[in-house]
């Protein structure tokens, strides 16, 4: 009787564990996405779910999912910690290889080098024969241009041309003579084709052969000569005449395009050269005219002239030729003895080439090693940091929640979700700290421990238990939250092209900018700065930029003199130490005090930028910016456009700042504008307002 009542109530506990094993799973398994960054819109979402619940949660449940939550989160964790091993030990081996290539490398760079110079020293004796040749090369050139602007201004001959045409009714004498020169040039150009192409043989040997031009070119001009005209037929189409011309040839200057003309169209004209009187007497053969009954002695006197003329032009041509054809033809022995020398020098180069050719090819092998085990490492490097710079964890948060009379138990621990997100952020921040390696030159110069974030966001979360504690509630949640450290800042463009961060979820971090270059034409980059905000008159922590995060300082005592009002920026303490008048101006002194572990950097933009600048503000808004800002260490003044990279305060000390306005008489505000910066490998840079308010004008 008893062992049936002990074994009974062994399978009732043993089915109670199991449907609750099943209702944990199915619970600790739920977890609850949050896409969206809106702080209400979260609210409904935490609300929504916490709704849907039946009732309290018993402690065995509490319990159970815990466990489950634990494990998940060692599970995560221990992954994570494999991960970013494994990255640190590749990293150290593509360092370690890196080191040993780049050791190999300076060796056989010292080598080649050695090599190198020698093999410079007999290229210098090249080099001088080399300008030798371009020397005698120069020669040439003047000589040959010289000869080709001789043959190009020189006449080298004349030549007759017998056109046959008739005049009609209504032909003019212009009009037939144009038409009479136009049926004459092909015949000319020809004619001096022909006569190029027979001293072609002997310019090429002086002159390039581009120079020879095509058959049909030249230019042929008129002597000035009254033409001679004879009237060949009379009827009643018009007059036929036979037009003697005499003309210069020029067959080396190219022709003029612009005086060319259209024959026009329906005339016949015919044309010859004349060399001699037969070539006159059958010319008009062909054309069915006889030569008796004309008077042509006077033509007969013109061809023997134009020979006379052509023979003594052949006899120049010959003269010259020889004249420049000796004279190049001596700078081009000294270019064929300047060029043996040089090729002496090169046979005694080619050994040490060789040499260095295989040095180079050792060193090229060399560098390529060296270049892969650079990406390697760099690869490594990037891996290393990008594993620790992003990371997700579970955190568990429990609360007891006082329940109001106007509130059911869901909707209190709803409630308190929602205020408990903030302080869910700021433990993540805490569990989330990076090795910030520094390398120069290819090796590691520094390892320093970090935990500034630029986001903090909340990913998704679980239920785990509502235990009910009379008049109040005990939640326990967990969430799961990403974190991103401030070596690389997440971000994301907005439909304006702006660059922004998310909103509240990460702490308040506002819309950033970038700062215009200034316009006094100076050398310095303006920096890319993140502007923050806060809500209120006040800094608050959430508000602060990644510099923030880091340990502050404990404050230290501006100077001695006690400051007219302190504001707190950017891990910086602002003390108004004196508002003075000079003239027409009105001058604010700050003192800066660096409350960071590391060293910042300050700056400012005074007029001389486009950028946001520092400005004071009457009793009705109206701004006035400020004039000129300067920077004070010690006893050195520097004006902020020579600080274009910003002054460095090291951990705990000042720097003294004088900002020059013109004077306003009811002054009320002072907003500064200050732009700090860190430095690892590259400057990075935050800016946020500063503001004085209420003070007394002298």
């Amino acid at each position: 009787m008893m062992g049936g009542f002990f074994k009974g109530l062994s399978v009732f506990f043993l089915i109670l564990l199991t449907v609750g094993q099943v209702r944990a799973d199915q619970t600790a398994s739920k977890w609850v996405s949050l896409h969206v960054d809106s702080k209400e819109q979260i609210r409904k979402i935490i609300q929504s779910e916490v709704e849907r619940r039946q009732g309290f949660s018993t402690k065995d449940e509490d319990k159970l999912i815990t466990s489950l939550v634990e494990a998940e989160r060692r599970k995560e964790a221990s992954a994570y910690k494999a991960a970013v091993e494994a990255a640190t030990s590749e990293y150290r081996r593509a360092k370690k290889r890196l080191d040993g290539l780049e050791g190999q490398f300076q060796e056989a760079s010292y080598d080649f080098e050695e090599l190198n110079k020698t093999v410079l020293n007999i290229n210098t004796t090249m080099a001088n024969i080399d300008n030798q040749i371009a020397r005698y090369q120069d020669d040439k050139k003047r000589q040959q241009d010289s000869l080709r602007k001789w043959l190009k201004t020189k006449k080298q001959g004349e030549v007759a041309v017998a056109v046959i045409y008739t005049r009609g009714f209504r032909d003019t004498a212009h009009e037939l003579e144009s038409l009479a020169d136009q049926v004459s040039a092909p015949l000319m150009a020809r004619h001096m084709g022909t006569y190029i192409q027979s001293r072609s043989n002997i310019l090429n040997n002086v002159l390039t052969k581009d120079f020879i031009r095509a058959v049909e070119e030249g230019t042929a001009k008129w002597n000035r000569d009254e033409p001679l005209l004879f009237a060949l037929m009379k009827g009643p189409q018009g007059t036929t005449y036979l037009r003697i011309k005499r003309y210069e040839l020029y067959p080396y200057q190219a022709p003029d395009s612009k005086t060319s003309k259209t024959v026009r169209s329906g005339k016949d004209a015919k044309a010859r050269i004349l060399t001699s009187m037969d070539d006159l007497k059958a010319f008009l053969a062909v054309n069915n005219f006889s030569s008796s009954g004309y008077n042509f002695g006077r033509v007969e006197s013109i061809l023997k002239d134009i020979d006379l003329i052509n023979r003594q032009a052949e006899e120049d041509h010959r003269e010259q030729l020889i004249s420049f054809s000796e004279r190049i033809e001596n700078y081009e022995r000294k270019i064929a003895s300047a060029r043996k020398d040089k090729e002496f020098q090169r046979r005694n180069l080619t050994g040490k080439q060789e040499k260095l050719a295989l040095a180079k090819k050792d060193l090229e092998v060399l560098r390529l090693k060296k270049e892969s085990a650079q990406m390697a490492f760099q690869d490594a490097q990037t891996t290393l940091q990008e594993k620790k710079r992003v990371h997700e964890s579970i955190i568990i948060k429990t609360s007891l929640v006082t329940v109001k009379r106007s509130q059911t138990p869901a909707e209190a621990s709803a409630e308190a979700v929602s205020e408990g997100l903030k302080d869910v952020l700021n433990d993540a921040r805490l569990q989330h700290s990076s090795s910030t390696t520094d390398v120069v030159g290819g090796k590691l110069v520094a390892e320093d421990q970090t935990q500034s974030m630029t986001d903090a966001r909340i990913l998704a979360l679980c239920p785990i238990s509502f235990l009910n504690e009379g008049d109040a509630i005990r939640v326990k949640m967990a969430f799961r939250v990403r974190t991103v450290l401030d070596d690389q800042p997440v971000t994301a463009k907005t439909a304006t092209g702006k660059v922004t961060r998310s909103s509240w979820m990460v702490g308040k971090t506002s819309p950033s900018s970038s700062v215009k270059k200034p316009s006094n034409g100076s050398d310095h980059k303006s920096p890319s700065i993140s502007k923050t905000k806060p809500e209120s008159g006040g800094i608050d922590v959430a508000a602060r930029t990644p510099a923030d995060t880091q340990p502050i300082l404990t404050r230290q005592p501006p100077g001695g003199s006690k400051p007219i009002m302190s504001a707190e920026a950017l891990a910086c303490v602002f003390d108004l130490q004196k508002v003075d008048r000079s003239g027409k101006n009105l001058i604010f002194y700050v003192r800066a005090t660096n409350t960071h572990t590391k060293t910042q950097y300050l700056l400012f933009y005074d007029e001389t930028c486009e950028c946001d600048r520092s400005m004071i503000t009457d009793a009705k808004g109206k701004p006035v910016n400020v004039s000129n800002i300067y920077l004070w260490q010690d006893d050195k003044k520097t004006s902020v456009v020579d600080a274009h990279r910003g002054l460095a305060m090291e951990p705990g000390k000042h720097l003294d700042i004088e900002l020059v306005f013109d004077y306003t008489p009811n002054a009320k505000t002072l907003v500064m504008k200050p732009i700090i910066g860190t430095r690892t490998i590259f400057y990075r840079w935050w800016s946020e307002d500063v503001t004085f308010k209420n003070f007394d004008l002298p």
